[in-house]
C-alpha cells in the first residue's frame, strides 16, 4: 500500500513537473518570437516626427517608454510619450516648531561665537539638571553641537544620551569643542544633562551647549529661543477649475490652481486640460508614499510628480521611505519636477555647510546635477570662484529650443526674456539640458533686501560683481534643467507666487516629463526642427534704378533624431527593445527678414519680409548692404547673411566706322575679382543673350573617334584659338579639367561614335554651361534615340528633340529623301539665315542667301528653337521656314553644329570638313567665348543690321539732253542694342547685374546702286554708282524712262528700290537755210527751224537800231519748229528788217536764240550765229525787198 502510494506520488510529481517544463517552453518560445518594430515619419507641416510601433506579443500588456537621441548628445534620453498628464504635487505644509524641554535656559554670554547658548540650571551638590529634544528625521543623518564644561574635574559632568543610551561624559574646566553623532532615520530623543556630586563645587559649575544641527530639521542657535521652527505659516488659497469645482489648499499646492483655474489665456487653465493635478502634503506622502504612487494592482497612479512650489520646500525633506519610492519611481520612466531649493547646498552659509534636505538631496544624480566642490564649503560668496557662482533675476531667457519650450504653450524662441518672481539658484552644477537661464544676472547674496552688501568685512565690490557678470558659468546660471524623465525648476522662492510666463513653463515642463505610455503610436512633438537654416545666400542680384530684384539661396537645415522604444512587461516586467531608427525632419523655409541699408552691421528682426527667394524691392543708393535672415516654418532663424552690393556699370559706345559698338565696363570693387559676361538684345528682341568678349580662346576637344579640330584651327583660327584634345574616355574619368578652357566642343564623329558623356561628365558639364562658358556640340550628340545624356542637355541650347511620342507630328521633320519616317534634314549645300558677328568674325564668310559647301550632313529628330545661322537646301523645305531644318544653330553660350557626319572609319581626312565648314567652326567657337576677366570689348555682333529708308523725293529735270536727278538722303535707320554686364565674384561666387544701357549703331549711307531704263521693273544690283544724292545723265532720245535706286549704307545693308518715272524730250536744235549776202539797204529774210519744246525764237542783229526796230532784236513768226521773220499780210503789218543803207561792207553776225519750256517746267535757251555779208546798197522807201 505504500509502494502504491509512492508510485502514484511519483507519478503526479512527474505530471505536474512535465506541465511546468511546458509552460517555460511555451514561455521562452513565446518572449524568443518577441518582436518590437519602431518607425519614424517625420511631419514637417505640423512640425514632429510620428512614432508607430507594434505589441512585442500577446502573453502580457505592456507599457512603453521612448528613447530619443538628438544631435549633439553622447546618450539617448527618454522623451514624453502622453497627450493627458496626471500630476501628484506633494506640496510642503505650514511650519512647526520643535522645543527643548527641561530644566536648563538660555544664558547670554555663553554662547559659542555668539551672544546666547544654552546652559544647565543645577548648582548644589548632588543634583542633576537636563533637557531633551525629540524630532522625527526624515532620513539617516547626523546629529552635531557644540559644547563646554566648567566644573570639578572627574566629579561634576556632562552627559549626551540619544535614545537612553550615553554618547558623552566629559568634565573639567574646558573650552567650547564641536561633536558629531550618527542617527538613523525615524524618531529619536536626544538629551543632554549636568550632573554633581555629593561635594565641591569648581569653576561656573554649569555645562553649555550651542548650534546644535540636526540633519534635515535645521539647527538650535539659542539666539532668540530654545525652539526650532520647521519652515513657515503657509496661507490658503481658494479656486474653481474649469470644471466647476472649487478647492481650498495651501498655497504651497498653488500648482492645481495654475493648471486648472480658467485665465485670460486660456479657459481650461495654463494646462489646458490637459492636466490634471491631485495634491498630498509632504508629510502624509512620507507616511505612506506607496498608497499615494500606485493603484491597488500595483500600477502607477501618476505620470509625474512635482515637489517643491515654496521656498526649501519649507524646510521639509522626503521621508527615506519616501525617496526609495521616488527612485524606483523615476526608474520606471515616471517623471519628477522638483522646485526651488528641494536640491540646494548652502555653500556659502558657515555655520551650515550640509544639504538642506538630504534626501531630496539623493535625487540630484537622476537629473545630472552636480554639488559644488566641499573644498567650498562655508566659504563666503566672494571668495568663491566664478566657475562655483550661483545667481537670481527676474528675468529668464530661453536657452535651447524644443518641444519644452513650444508645446502646449509657445513660449519663445532662443533669447526670448520671460518674467518670473525673483528666484536663484542654489550653489548646484546643472550637466543636463539647461532650457532657461537667468537673464540680466547678479550673484546670489551680493546684497540684502535693503541694498546693504552682505559679508562687509570680506568686502563684495562692483569689480567683483561686474567682472562675474561679464563670464557667468553657464552650467551654474539656470532656471530650468532637464535629463531624461527628471526636470528641476526655480519656481518656489517666492513662495507659491508665479508670473503667467512662469506657469506656462510648468505646464510645458509638466507634459515634457510624461513618458510613460501603454499605447503604441505617438506623435513626438520633441522631435522638431530646431536646426537653423542655412545662412542664405545672394545668388542674383540686380538694380535698375531704384528697383532691385534679389535671388536667394533657400537651403532649410533639419534636425536628426535617432528612437528606440523599450517594452516593459506588465506581468513580468520583461523589458524588450525595438530596432534604431534615424529620421529628419525639416519644417522647410517660411521666408526671409530682409534689411537694405548702408549699415555692415545690421542684424534684421526675425519679421519675415518676403516668403519668396525671389523678390524686388526699393533702394535709392547705388551701394548698399542687404542684411538677410531666412526663417523656416518652425521659426527657425538663420544666421545673418549681409552682402556688400557694389553695382558693375557698363558703358556702349557705336564705332560707325568698324560697324561696332565699344563697351566698357566693370565694378568699384577691390575685395575680390570678378569674371564677367555680358548679354545684349536688340530691341525687337524679347530675350537678352551671352555674346562673345574674347579676342583668344582656349578650347578642349573632348572627340570620339580622333582629334581633327586643332588641326582645323592651325589652318583658320587666325591665330585667336589654341586647341587641347582628350577622349571622351578621358573626359568621363575627369570632366573637371573642363574649367581649365573657354569653349568645350564635343563630337565630330558620325553618330559621336557611339559614345556618351557620364552622369558625372554631365553634371560638371551642367555647371560649366551654367557659369557662362561655351560649349559647341557635333553631329548626332544631341539624338534623342542615341545618347541620352548628351540628349538631357538640349534645354540649354534651346532645342526640343522629339519622337513618336513627344506630341510633335512627324510632318514637322524633314527627309533627305521625301520618305515619311526618316524625319530629318540634309544636304552638301547650306545657306545663310540670319546675319551677324557668327557670320562675319573673323572670317567674312557671307551674307544672308550665301549658300556654303559642306560634307554631306543632316539633322535628326530635333527642332531648334534658338538662333538658326544657317540651314540646309532641302527640297522639303524650299522656303527655310521650319524650325526642324538646322545645320547651325545657337543660344547663348551654346551651339550645335552638323559636323562630323563624314568622319568615320575609311573616310580620308580631307574629305571630313571643307574650307567652308572650318572656317564656320572658327567663327562659331570665336563667338561662344562669353566669359572673361577684361573690362572692354569692341562688340562686332552688334551691327548694323538694318536698311536705310526706301529713297523719296525724286526729281528728274532736263537741260537739253542733260537730265538733272536728284533725290532725298534717305534715313540710315540702323540698329539699337541693349546691354547689360554680369560680374561674378570669384571668391562669393555671386552674380551682380549692372544697369541697362542702350546703343544704336548706324553706319551712314555710303552711296546708291541706280539704273535708268525704260523697264519699271528692273532691280539694282547693289554696287555703289553713286556717292551723291543727285546725278546728271545725257539721253538723246526722247521717251518715258525709269530711273531704279537703292540706298547703300556702309554696312552693305541696302534699301528696298525706289522707282521713278520721267519723260525726255528731243534736245534744243537750230538749223538755217537762208540768204547770207545782202546790200545795204536791203531786207533780210531769216528762216529757222528747231526742235524740242521751243515756243520762241529770236533774231538779234548786229545793229542796235533802224527805222523799225530800237533794240536790233526781233521775235520769230510761226511755230512747229519753223520760224521767219514776217513776209505776208496774213502775218500782220508787213515789217522787214533792213539793214542800215549806211553799213560799210563787211562780215556781220546776226545771232538767233531759240527758247524752250520742258514739262517738268524747267526753261532753257540755245543760240547759234549767223555770218552774214554786206557788199553795196541799195534803197527803197516803199518796199522792203527790192528785186534787181
Amino acid at each position: 500500500m505504500k509502494i502504491i502510494s509512492t508510485l502514484k506520488e511519483k507519478k503526479k510529481y512527474f505530471i505536474v513537473s512535465l506541465i511546468i517544463l511546458l509552460f517555460v517552453i511555451i514561455l521562452i518560445f513565446a518572449y524568443a518570437s518577441s518582436s518590437l518594430t519602431l518607425t519614424a515619419t517625420p511631419n514637417s507641416q505640423g512640425n514632429y516626427i510620428h512614432l508607430q510601433w507594434n505589441v512585442p506579443d500577446s502573453t502580457q500588456p505592456y507599457t512603453y517608454m521612448l528613447y530619443m537621441k538628438k544631435p549633439g548628445d553622447s546618450g539617448f534620453q527618454t522623451i514624453p510619450a502622453k497627450s493627458q498628464v496626471k500630476v501628484l504635487n506633494v506640496y510642503p505644509p505650514s511650519a512647526y516648531t520643535i522645543s527643548f524641554s527641561g530644566n536648563w535656559t538660555r544664558a547670554s554670554g555663553y554662547g559659542y561665537n555668539s551672544q546666547y547658548g544654552y546652559e544647565s540650571t543645577n548648582h548644589t551638590n548632588k543634583s542633576t539638571s537636563s533637557t531633551s529634544l525629540t524630532v522625527n528625521m526624515p532620513s539617516s543623518g547626523t546629529i552635531s553641537f557644540w559644547y563646554m564644561v566648567s566644573s570639578e574635574t572627574n566629579y561634576d559632568f556632562i552627559h549626551f544620551y540619544i535614545d537612553g543610551q550615553e554618547k558623552l561624559e566629559n568634565s573639567g574646566n574646558l573650552g567650547w569643542q564641536q561633536v558629531s553623532f550618527s542617527v538613523s532615520a525615524g524618531q529619536h530623543t536626544f538629551t543632554w544633562s549636568y550632573t554633581k556630586d555629593i561635594s565641591v563645587s569648581s569653576y561656573n559649575d554649569t555645562a553649555y551647549i550651542d548650534n546644535v544641527s540636526i540633519t534635515g530639521i535645521g539647527t538650535f542657535t539659542f539666539e532668540s529661543s530654545d525652539s526650532l521652527q520647521i519652515g513657515g505659516q503657509i496661507p490658503n488659497i481658494t479656486f474653481t477649475n474649469w470644471q466647476g469645482q472649487t478647492y481650498t489648499l495651501p498655497k504651497s499646492a498653488s500648482l492645481k490652481m495654475w493648471m486648472e483655474q480658467p485665465n485670460s489665456d486660456d479657459p481650461k487653465g495654463y494646462g489646458k486640460g490637459l492636466i490634471s493635478v491631485d495634491a498630498v502634503s509632504i508629510t502624509d506622502f512620507n507616511n505612506n508614499p506607496n498608497a499615494y504612487l500606485k493603484n491597488t494592482d500595483g500600477s502607477w497612479k501618476y505620470d509625474v510628480v512635482y515637489f517643491g512650489a515654496w521656498d526649501n520646500n519649507n524646510g521639509f525633506d522626503l521621508s527615506a521611505s519616501a525617496e526609495n519610492m521616488v527612485e524606483t519611481f523615476i526608474q520606471n520612466g515616471r517623471g519628477i519636477l522638483l522646485g526651488h531649493d528641494t536640491i540646494a547646498h548652502a555653500v556659502s552659509l558657515p555655520y551650515n555647510a550640509t544639504p538642506f534636505e538630504q534626501n531630496f538631496q539623493k535625487l540630484a544624480q537622476y537629473l545630472n546635477i552636480q554639488e559644488v566642490p566641499s573644498q567650498y564649503n562655508g566659504m563666503a560668496p566672494p571668495q568663491l570662484p566664478n566657475t562655483y557662482q550661483t545667481w537670481g533675476s527676474t528675468k529668464v531667457t530661453i536657452s535651447k529650443k524644443g518641444l519644452l519650450t513650444n508645446y502646449p504653450w509657445q513660449i519663445g524662441d532662443v533669447g526670448t526674456i520671460l518674467s518670473v518672481p525673483y528666484t536663484h539658484t542654489g550653489f548646484e552644477i546643472a550637466n543636463g539640458d539647461i532650457w532657461l537661464r537667468f537673464a540680466d544676472i547678479e550673484p546670489f547674496i551680493a546684497y540684502d533686501i535693503n541694498g546693504s552688501p552682505y559679508y562687509p568685512n570680506i568686502g563684495w565690490t562692483d569689480s567683483i560683481i561686474n567682472a562675474w557678470q561679464q563670464n557667468p558659468a553657464l552650467n551654474m546660471n539656470w532656471y530650468l534643467t532637464t535629463w531624461n524623465n527628471t526636470a528641476m525648476i526655480q519656481t518656489g522662492h517666492s513662495n507659491g507666487d508665479a508670473t503667467p510666463d512662469e506657469q506656462k513653463i510648468l505646464a510645458n515642463t509638466l507634459f515634457y516629463l510624461a513618458q510613460v505610455t501603454d499605447q503604441t503610436s505617438w506623435d513626438d512633438h520633441m522631435g522638431q526642427d530646431v536646426t537653423s537654416p542655412d545662412k542664405p545666400k545672394i545668388t542674383n542680384i540686380q538694380k535698375n534704378g531704384n528697383n532691385i530684384n534679389i535671388t536667394l539661396s533657400d537651403n532649410d537645415e533639419g534636425t536628426t533624431y535617432s528612437y528606440y522604444v523599450e517594452a516593459t512587461g506588465m506581468n513580468n516586467g520583461t523589458k524588450i527593445d525595438s530596432n534604431t531608427v534615424t529620421t529628419t525632419i525639416t519644417s522647410g523655409i517660411k521666408g526671409y527678414s530682409v534689411v537694405i541699408d548702408n549699415n555692415p552691421n545690421t542684424v534684421p528682426d526675425n519679421t519675415i519680409d518676403t516668403t519668396s527667394s525671389n523678390f524686388s524691392t526699393t533702394y535709392s543708393g547705388s551701394n548698399f548692404y542687404v542684411h538677410v535672415k531666412a526663417i523656416d516654418n518652425a521659426g527657425n532663424v538663420s544666421d545673418v547673411y549681409t552682402y556688400c552690393y557694389s553695382k558693375p556699370f557698363i558703358t556702349a559706345i557705336p564705332v560707325p566706322s568698324q560697324n561696332a559698338i565699344q563697351l566698357n565696363w566693370g565694378i568699384n570693387d577691390t575685395s575680390q575679382t570678378y569674371l564677367y559676361m555680358v548679354y545684349k538684345k536688340d530691341v525687337n528682341d524679347s530675350e537678352f543673350q551671352t555674346i562673345p568678349v574674347k579676342d583668344h580662346l582656349k578650347v578642349l576637344n573632348v572627340y570620339p573617334y580622333i582629334p581633327i579640330l586643332q588641326d582645323w584651327m592651325n589652318n583658320y583660327g587666325q591665330g585667336k584659338i589654341s586647341v587641347d584634345s582628350v577622349s571622351i574616355d578621358t573626359f568621363n574619368s575627369n570632366p573637371s579639367i573642363i574649367w581649365n578652357y573657354d569653349v568645350a566642343v564635343f563630337g565630330f564623329a558620325d553618330s559621336n561614335n557611339s559614345k556618351d558623356i557620364n552622369i558625372q561628365a554631365k553634371n560638371e558639364l551642367t555647371n560649366y554651361i551654367e557659369s557662362g562658358r561655351g560649349v559647341l556640340f557635333g553631329h548626332d550628340t544631341i539624338r534623342v534615340f542615341a545618347l541620352p545624356n548628351f540628349t538631357s542637355l538640349d534645354t540649354f541650347i534651346n532645342m526640343q528633340s522629339f519622337d513618336s511620342s513627344s506630341g510633335i507630328p512627324w510632318v514637322n521633320g524633314y527627309m533627305n529623301d521625301g520618305v515619311a519616317g526618316n524625319n530629318w534634314s540634309g544636304h552638301s549645300l547650306v545657306r545663310i539665315t540670319k546675319k551677324g558677328l557668327l557670320t562675319n568674325y573673323p572670317w567674312q564668310i557671307g551674307d544672308v542667301g550665301t549658300d556654303l559647301v559642306v560634307p554631306y550632313t543632316h539633322d535628326v529628330y530635333q527642332v531648334a528653337n534658338g538662333d538658326i545661322w544657317m540651314k540646309f537646301v532641302d527640297q522639303n523645305d524650299p522656303n527655310m521656314t521650319n524650325n526642324a531644318n538646322f545645320y547651325l544653330t545657337t543660344w547663348n553660350n551654346t551651339a550645335m553644329i552638323q559636323t562630323g557626319h563624314s568622319i568615320y572609319p575609311g573616310v580620308p581626312p580631307s574629305q571630313y570638313a571643307t574650307e567652308d565648314e572650318q572656317k564656320l567652326i572658327a567663327n562659331t567657337i570665336f563667338y561662344l567665348g562669353q566669359v572673361t576677366t577684361d573690362t572692354s570689348w569692341l562688340d562686332h555682333s552688334a551691327q548694323d543690321l538694318t536698311p536705310p529708308d526706301t529713297v523719296s523725293g525724286i526729281t528728274a529735270s532736263q537741260k537739253d539732253n542733260q537730265i538733272n536727278i536728284s533725290w532725298n538722303v534717305p534715313k540710315d535707320n540702323g540698329n539699337t542694342y541693349e546691354y547689360y554686364v554680369q560680374a561674378t565674384g570669384n571668391s562669393d561666387n555671386l552674380k551682380r547685374l549692372s544697369d541697362t544701357v542702350s546703343a544704336t549703331i548706324t553706319t551712314g549711307i555710303k552711296g546708291y546702286s541706280y539704273v535708268i531704263d525704260q523697264n519699271p521693273n528692273t532691280e539694282p544690283d547693289n554696287t555703289i554708282d553713286t556717292t551723291l544724292n543727285n546725278i546728271t545723265v545725257s539721253i538723246n532720245k526722247e521717251g518715258t524712262y525709269y530711273i531704279h535706286i537703292k540706298a547703300i549704307d556702309n554696312a552693305g545693308n541696302a534699301s528696298q528700290t525706289a522707282t521713278y518715272q520721267f519723260f525726255v524730250q528731243s534736245p534744243i536744235t537750230i538749223s538755217t537755210n537762208m540768204q547770207t549776202t545782202y546790200a545795204a539797204g536791203q531786207a533780210i529774210k531769216v528762216n529757222i527751224t528747231t526742235t524740242g519744246p521751243v515756243y520762241r525764237v529770236t533774231a538779234q542783229m548786229w545793229y542796235s537800231s533802224n527805222e523799225y526796230s530800237s533794240t536790233g532784236i526781233t521775235d520769230l513768226v510761226g511755230g512747229n519748229g519753223s520760224w521767219h521773220t514776217r513776209q505776208s499780210s496774213s502775218e500782220g503789218y508787213d515789217t522787214v528788217v533792213i539793214i542800215p543803207k549806211n553799213t560799210p561792207d563787211g562780215t556781220y553776225n546776226i545771232i538767233i536764240t531759240a527758247y524752250a519750256k520742258y514739262p517738268d517746267g524747267t526753261t532753257d535757251t540755245k543760240s547759234i550765229t549767223i555770218p552774214i555779208t554786206v557788199k553795196g546798197s541799195i534803197y527803197d522807201y516803199y518796199h522792203s525787198e527790192i528785186n534787181n
